[in-house]
């Protein structure tokens, strides 16, 4: 019985140190995401991500955050993006790549996490495109947990907002939640599918609106 018990305890033990070795340094891939938009068109669309996780604010994470995986003695280990760019240039990427897709002319500019809103505005109207599209990421993290059965999570508060090319709002759609990704016994490779496909589901939730959808098109 000694013996029985020494052993589970011996094989929980390596399980835990398996996990947290499959945990360390895991990345995602955004920027190839190509989300199903119902909207197209031809206009020159001009897009920023605007990353505004406190996090990030803080310095305490670096601008490829993107969430946490966690080792079998519930270690936290950081992920990053695959392309090793900040979260918001990936999340540009993967939104132009998308727009494209559908015959829109996506024009990509970069907003860093410190720059003021009046400066983004500049930013964005500077390519003089037809409309101009801000995402802003106020939390956007997942976070994988558990021994054994592994669950996954996502949170997320997102604001996306469509400008005429003068700057004028158009429209705005707000996104907040945490929802549940689902639960695997291999942890790395459900991450790797389930995270960019909560994310393209995400972007098609904001861009299908129908009001964004008019924005884009009128």
């Amino acid at each position: 019985m000694i013996k029985q018990r020494l052993s589970v305890s011996f094989l929980a033990i390596a399980i835990a140190g398996l996990l947290g070795g499959c945990a360390a340094g895991q990345k995602y891939n955004y920027s190839a995401v190509v989300s199903d938009l119902s909207a197209s068109g031809n206009k020159a669309l001009v897009v920023a991500t605007h990353d505004q996780r406190p996090y990030i604010l803080s310095g305490e994470k670096n601008l490829n955050y993107v969430g946490t995986m966690r080792g079998g003695y519930g270690n936290p280990f950081n992920v990053e993006t695959e392309s090793g760019q900040p979260l918001a240039d990936d999340m540009t990427q993967s939104i132009s790549l998308s727009l494209s897709k559908k015959g829109f002319k996506p024009l990509s500019v970069v907003a860093l996490p410190n720059d003021r809103v009046e400066s983004i505005m500049e930013k964005l109207k500077a390519p003089q495109g037809d409309n101009l599209i801000l995402l802003t990421l106020y939390e956007w993290i997942s976070d994988f947990a558990g021994f054994g059965i592994f669950n996954a999570w996502l949170t997320y508060d997102v604001t996306l907002k469509v400008f005429d090319k003068q700057g004028g709002i158009l429209t705005e759609k707000k996104i907040r939640g945490s929802d549940d990704l689902g639960k695997s016994l291999e942890p790395v490779g459900h991450s790797k599918k389930v995270v960019p496909e909560a994310f393209k589901k995400k972007i098609e939730e904001l861009l299908n609106d129908p009001e964004v959808i008019k924005s884009l098109q009128q």
